[in-house]
């Protein structure tokens, strides 16, 4: 089992950490913005975005909303950059869904 320092360095987060800053920064916020919508500082919202501190699906689902992002489609659309990345496997996703 992979620990979850590991886990930060896997293509499918990395992917997730730039969906974040692209969702971040096409709502034209800057971090301190997202960070006051949340409650948060700016160096909480900075460690996610780097990878530097993990969230949980219930803090993504709050990073969605403090940058006006639909949870489900952030989903959505992360699972399908995921899947054009990870071409051997994606057979085997597809496979699985039907």
């Amino acid at each position: 089992m992979m620990s979850c320092m590991g886990d930060v360095y896997r293509s499918e987060y990395q992917i997730l950490l730039v969906r974040l800053r692209q969702a971040r920064k096409a709502a034209h916020l800057t971090q301190a913005e997202v960070a006051a919508r949340l409650g948060r500082t700016q160096g909480y919202v900075n460690k996610i975005e780097t990878g530097e501190r993990r969230m949980d699906v219930v803090q993504l689902r709050d990073f969605c909303g403090a940058v006006g992002v639909d949870f489900v489609e952030f989903i959505q659309r992360y699972d399908k950059a995921v899947e054009d990345t990870s071409v051997p496997s994606k057979g085997l996703l597809t496979h699985m869904r039907n």
